[in-house]
């Protein structure tokens, strides 16, 4: 090899590097954005689980007051016969 193509080759492998460089910043941003959307999921998990067990135990109250209010009307009927 003479002098001008191993001057080629280190002008090469510096390109390389570099795009190597460009490369692993712009994985780091991504991978910092799927962090921070996995984090955004897990929350939102969270919050649809809360949300839930709210809306069970709200339903479940309101079926139960429907009952009582159908049971006294029913009784009521009874002696007003």
């Amino acid at each position: 090899m003479n002098e001008e193509q191993i001057n080629k080759l280190f002008e090469m492998l510096g390109e390389i590097k570099g795009t190597q460089e460009q490369i692993l910043k712009k994985q780091d941003r991504v991978c910092s954005i799927l962090d921070d959307h996995e984090v955004r999921l897990r929350e939102a998990e969270n919050t649809i689980s809360k949300h839930s067990t709210y809306f069970k135990i709200m339903g479940g109250s309101a079926g139960f007051i429907a009952m009582l209010g159908a049971a006294w009307s029913y009784i009521k009927s009874l002696f007003h016969s």
